[in-house]
């Protein structure tokens, strides 16, 4: 997980957890390490660095870009949650479909749920929702943004 620049610390100098969604500093030694779009999986998994940023978040569960009412019985957590595992999933091309667009974005699409999200791993998730147009949405936006499972 990242931290912001200007986000408090603590009298030791480390950073103060000011949200749920953000567990813990990566101390590793790849930590800020930018994965090359050759090396992120089009339908693979990949490993993201984190998931939505707090005003993505704030954006897409009560703000502009609503999409809580998709998701019933969720909150905003369990919605970041489930972005978060469907975007870093392996896709398989029956139940999970997915593709990789030139910059590294991921797009992941879960055939029960109807849940279509979006994100890159050095950046994070920036959407999810239920596409009305259910699987006919996923192979639209694959196509028209020209989209690849290489």
């Amino acid at each position: 997980m990242r931290y912001r620049s200007d986000q408090a610390r603590n009298a030791d100098g480390t950073f103060k957890n000011e949200n749920k969604l953000l567990k813990t500093v990566d101390k590793s030694e790849n930590s800020g390490i930018i994965k090359s779009s050759a090396e992120i999986s089009a339908v693979g998994a990949n490993k993201f660095e984190k998931g939505f940023s707090e005003h993505n978040l704030a954006e897409h569960w009560g703000g502009t870009h609503d999409h809580s009412a998709e998701y019933p019985g969720y909150t905003k957590e369990q919605y970041a949650e489930r972005a978060l595992e469907l975007v870093q999933s392996a896709a398989d091309g029956k139940n999970i479909l997915g593709y990789k667009l030139q910059d590294g974005t991921i797009a992941r699409y879960d055939v029960k749920t109807n849940d279509y999200v979006k994100g890159h791993p050095n950046i994070g998730v920036s959407t999810m929702f239920k596409p009305k147009r259910k699987t006919a949405y996923f192979h639209d936006r694959k196509r028209i943004e020209k989209g690849t499972v290489k």
